[in-house]
């Protein structure tokens, strides 16, 4: 089971997936890409609720995942991200086997395939439409 075979739940996630290449895994030459989800509380909260197998051994897992840090302050989140294989503490084999591999990038590509969503302006674009006089 994936998030692609519930045609519902990619529906609704898809517009708030994000692919950021992060290069501190593979560095500049082999950036690994990380998928995220930038969404409203509300749809963060039914992310996280979401429930589908693993790409990997089929046990039901929730893709969606509060990405816990540290920084100077203590605790925080820093987001929501998607992992296609059971978590590591239930089992590192899951997320290091190719079925998991494979999973990211379906989902990659499924996401880069959508047509562009109309997003809202920020502060930065109002100030351009102000100072291009």
């Amino acid at each position: 089971m994936s998030l692609l075979d519930d045609p519902e739940a990619f529906a609704l996630f898809s517009p708030f997936i994000v692919v950021e290449q992060y290069s501190r895994d593979g560095g500049h030459e082999n950036p690994r890409n990380r998928i995220e989800l930038r969404a409203p509380p509300d749809v963060q909260e039914r992310a996280l609720a979401f429930v589908t197998g693993c790409s990997a051994c089929g046990n039901p897992i929730h893709p969606f995942r509060l990405r816990r840090g540290q920084n100077l302050r203590g605790p925080t989140t820093g987001g929501v991200y998607f992992a296609s294989a059971c978590t590591l503490d239930a089992s590192i084999r899951c997320s290091r086997t190719n079925a998991a591999a494979d999973e990211y990038i379906r989902i990659i590509d499924a996401v880069r395939a959508l047509p562009p969503t109309p997003r809202q302006p920020d502060s930065l674009d109002l100030m351009a439409e102000l100072t291009e006089d």
